[in-house]
Formats: C-alpha cells, structure tokens, sequence
C-alpha cells in the first residue's frame, strides 16, 4: 500500500556484513539516471565549518553485451570506474541481480521490486 510519504532508504557499504562484504547499489541523479555500488561514505569538513557528505562509488555503466536469458528488454550493467560523489545526489538505493557464467562482473537490473522506483 502506497502512503506516498517520505521515508529513510537504508543503503549498506561494508566490508564485514556478518562476515561477507555487502555493498548495496543505489540510484544516482544524475542526467541521465545512474546506477552504483556504494563502497564508502565519509563527510569532508570545509574550511568555512560546514560538512559535506560524500560517497565512494563503483559505477555501473549499461554493458553493450547481453547474457542470454529470458526476459525481455531487460537491462544489464558492468562495472566501471570509481569516483567520488556527494551523498545528496543518491536518490535510493536498488536491487541489483548478479549475472552468472560470464567472465565480467555484470548485473540484471530489477526494476519490477519496486512500482515507483522511477517516479
């Protein structure tokens, strides 16, 4: 059921999630849309006081080679490059689906976990 009132999203980035690595993908506005992993959050103070959150992100580019499968339109992604972003520039984070059997590190995006995902 859809309130449409504001809420906290909850992305992870660590090195020892109960034992594992986890670093959650997020959605990043930029023009167009973006997707990421967040590897590290930290906040820069200015010379002036103020902070600045920023975040360390592994870019997911779309891939020009598509994994067999049977979903239709579907959109994959492989990693590229790192940079560091502000962290108010995150719009949320998404689900992320490994492929398998393929030699690059590449990713299913699921668009259909959350209705507006996009809005």
């Amino acid at each position: 059921l859809e309130d449409w009132k504001v809420k906290k999203d909850i992305a992870c980035c660590n090195p020892s999630f109960h034992g594992h690595p986890r670093y959650d993908c997020i959605l990043i506005n930029t023009n167009p849309m973006s997707y990421g992993h967040l590897l590290f959050v930290f906040s820069c103070i200015l010379q002036s006081g103020q902070t600045v959150d920023m975040a360390l992100v592994q870019w997911l580019k779309e891939a020009k080679r598509k994994p067999k499968t049977y979903w239709k339109n579907c959109q994959v992604f492989e990693e590229k490059g790192r940079s560091i972003i502000f962290l108010k520039y995150v719009v949320r984070a998404c689900h992320m689906i490994p492929t398998f059997g393929g030699p690059d590190r590449m990713y299913y995006l699921n668009d259909m976990v959350d209705a507006d995902m996009f809005l």
